[in-house]
């Protein structure tokens, strides 16, 4: 990838392991900045050491998307982002409303 992100700034949910880590590691090479979201916290620290000892900004947002609150609060640091790349799994059961 060139720099074709440099000065954009993406959030990347699920951004601890996966598809998701690899988003954010791809993007930053980039030249993106990073906000990061996910659940663990000691893996969003570690992505968020790796990202900065590159030269990349990183905001490290611990998050579980499933609860209503902590959503929010993702959203709100993503208001003014250009991008918004989702990647976490999420599981629901039940049947689907006609």
């Amino acid at each position: 990838m060139d720099k074709e992100f440099a000065k954009k700034t993406l959030l990347i949910t699920g951004a601890t392991s996966g598809i998701g880590k690899a988003a954010a590691l791809r993007f930053a090479e980039a030249g993106a900045s990073i906000a990061a979201v996910g659940r663990d916290e000691a893996a969003l620290s570690k992505l968020k050491q790796e990202l900065d000892s590159s030269g990349v900004q990183c905001l490290a947002i611990r998050a579980d998307l499933s609860l209503e609150e902590e959503a929010e609060l993702a959203v709100f640091f993503s208001i003014t982002r250009k991008l918004l790349i989702r990647s976490e799994g999420l599981a629901r059961h039940g049947k689907l409303p006609n």
